[in-house]
């Protein structure tokens, strides 16, 4: 049985993200286009912590959020092998940043998309108005905080 948190489309595959299996799973079109047809699942690596949502990179790389609150986004190879961790929590609470990091980054619990075609991550938090922007190109980071604040924690 198929539980699935996300779903991602590309042009021969659909990836689904099984949070409670913490596997990737894909399905490639079928010849008429009219049905799916299992591939296979990937588990992820057991150091990535409660993967919620992801974001394809290429067509080997993932980007997974990161709830253990070291870093913003984990990097998964095609594998489910964490390759590279990247970003930081934009909070201004600093307490919580040293001492609860992972409830802190559930806190700023995010869905997140990348475009491929210019470079662009980008993240948006459930709770709160906060939506940041990572041109991967560059290395740039853009954070904008809504009226409404960071997600409280």
């Amino acid at each position: 049985m198929l539980s699935a948190e996300n779903f991602l489309f590309d042009k021969q595959r659909v990836w689904a993200l099984d949070a409670g299996k913490s596997q990737l799973i894909s399905f490639e079109f079928a010849l008429t286009n009219d049905s799916l047809l299992y591939q296979e699942a990937v588990n992820l690596d057991k150091d990535l912590l409660c993967a919620l949502d992801f974001a394809q990179y290429n067509d080997s790389t993932f980007i997974i959020s990161d709830y253990s609150g070291d870093n913003r986004f984990c990097w998964v190879n095609a594998k489910g092998q964490m390759i590279a961790n990247t970003g930081s929590i934009p909070t201004l609470n600093d307490a919580a940043l040293q001492n609860a990091r992972p409830a802190l980054a559930l806190t700023w619990r995010s869905f997140i998309d990348y475009n491929p075609k210019n470079g662009v991550l980008a993240s948006v938090t459930q709770l709160g108005e906060v939506l940041e922007i990572y041109n991967l190109k560059d290395s740039t980071r853009i954070v904008c905080v809504g009226a409404s604040g960071e997600p409280e924690f």
